[in-house]
């Protein structure tokens, strides 16, 4: 916590997952908007295919999402940025979806022992930069990561590692 703004600066965008609410709040304001009593812990974060602009990465969100609905720890993480990707890709927030996606990419990093040419690809997604990105480069991007986590958790005996960065 800081008392003034004075001399404080970010070394990092303020990506949407890093701000947190309350569930209380949420409910709140979905019983203003909708007047219907909605619990987001019984129903997980769901996506909203109304809202869809079918299109590739869309469905890869979509996915993506039912991949990692169920389980705890880096599921729940994941299922979560994929969330917020999700809620940004409808805004067309391209350079904030790749902020989330390398958190995700992050969090494989982190948690799994990878193939070197996987390894490589998920290092390479971490140094990115998100300035300019397009469409196609995150529809590539996403289904990779994608890829390499449904590849991992896929295998009969996941690794997982105690790798802290």
């Amino acid at each position: 916590r800081v008392r003034t703004l004075d001399g404080l600066y970010l070394t990092q965008p303020v990506a949407f997952s890093d701000i947190i609410v309350d569930e209380k709040i949420i409910q709140f304001l979905e019983y203003l908007r909708t007047g219907e009593v909605v619990s987001i812990s019984s129903q997980g974060f769901l996506i909203d295919p109304r809202k869809s602009r079918n299109t590739p990465i869309n469905d890869m969100l979509i996915e993506f999402s039912k991949f990692t609905k169920y389980g705890y720890g880096a599921n729940y993480t994941i299922n979560r940025l994929i969330y917020y990707a999700y809620a940004l890709y409808q805004e067309n927030e391209l350079e904030m979806v790749m902020i989330e996606i390398k958190k995700i990419a992050q969090i494989i990093y982190n948690l799994f022992l990878l193939s070197k040419e996987d390894l490589e690809f998920i290092e390479g997604v971490k140094g990115m930069s998100v300035e300019g990105i397009d469409e196609d480069v995150c529809e590539s991007v996403l289904s990779n990561v994608f890829n390499i986590y449904k590849r991992v958790c896929d295998h009969p005996r996941p690794i997982v590692t105690d790798k802290v960065h």
